[in-house]
């Protein structure tokens, strides 16, 4: 088994995707750019159940 849950806490910006207690992407020292916004946008839309349909907030 790969060691999935290892995380470098010195690096900043670490982002880990799970679904039922499964990784299912783990994004380290990700940059806050709108490249990376999308990707994870497109990873979270194309795992995404029911429930996660949720009423988006007011700003």
């Amino acid at each position: 088994m790969r060691n999935l849950n290892r995380v470098v806490l010195q690096w900043s910006y670490n982002i880990i995707l799970s679904l039922d207690g499964v990784i299912l992407q783990k994004y380290l020292n990700l940059k806050p750019t709108e490249e990376n916004f999308n990707m994870l946008s497109k990873t979270m839309d194309s795992t995404a159940r029911e429930e996660f349909n949720l009423i988006p907030p007011v700003h």
